[in-house]
């Protein structure tokens, strides 16, 4: 494992890695800024003098639309500051998943140019996958938000958490391209382990800032060498 994952870093270097991280990264920044300038235009639609125009004495009301204001736009920084934090996972995966072909490509490309051509994957079914995906993290990372609060434990299940569904969803994206559904699952489940413990190491590369935004790219590499040395044995003659 130790191995797959160096062989996935030193990859940064390939032309056609270096072009899916410019794009995440701007796709990622374009994102949040959307989302900094939805949030923002919320104090704004908050009338704070309307709200406290029938109180008469002026320092009173002004007092109060200085608090209230303050404290409205305070509220909506940590919005945003919790956003980024919960969903930074899914909005990197969903919009990496666009280019995991490309880096799979790349990868197999270098280290595998003698297997033969993957089967072809329809644009809809991994539009279909990237969403649903998506939706999955940010459903079950928001009912674990609780839990996010109590230290060590949040720790715990976020990688817990996003290990397996990172582990699976990597895993499938790489086999999927050179085995059916069947094939792929048995696989999986049969080195089970090896699937989770690849997810963990890629969601804790999403602990760290700036290394976050490698993660998807280092991930979506390091799994095609997890599989192509899982399913070595069985490809050997």
């Amino acid at each position: 494992m130790i191995e797959a994952f160096t062989a996935a870093a030193r990859q940064l270097d390939d032309p056609a890695i270096r072009r899916v991280l410019v794009r995440v990264a701007l796709w990622t920044a374009a994102i949040y800024v959307g989302l900094a300038v939805v949030l923002s235009a919320i104090p704004g639609a908050f009338d704070a003098e309307a709200y406290f125009a029938d109180i008469q004495t002026d320092w009173i009301r002004h007092t109060l639309v200085w608090v209230v204001g303050h404290l409205v736009a305070m509220l909506i920084a940590l919005a945003f500051v919790a956003v980024l934090w919960i969903l930074f996972v899914a909005i990197v995966q969903t919009v990496s998943s666009f280019y995991f072909e490309d880096i799979i490509v790349a990868v197999e490309a270098r280290h595998y140019p003698k297997l033969p051509k993957p089967k072809c994957t329809p644009l809809v079914s991994q539009l279909h996958a990237s969403l649903r995906f998506a939706g999955k993290v940010i459903l079950l990372n928001l009912l674990a938000l609780p839990f996010y609060l109590i230290p060590v434990v949040s720790l715990v299940v976020f990688l817990g958490l996003n290990g397996y569904l990172v582990g699976r969803e990597y895993f499938e994206l790489a086999a999927l391209r050179r085995l059916d559904f069947r094939a792929a699952n048995a696989l999986r489940k049969s080195q089970s382990g090896r699937v989770f413990g690849a997810g963990i190491i890629i969601t804790a590369l999403f602990a760290v800032p700036l290394v976050n935004l490698l993660a998807p790219v280092i991930g979506a590499a390091f799994m095609v060498h997890i599989f192509e040395s899982m399913r070595a044995p069985a490809t050997t003659p």
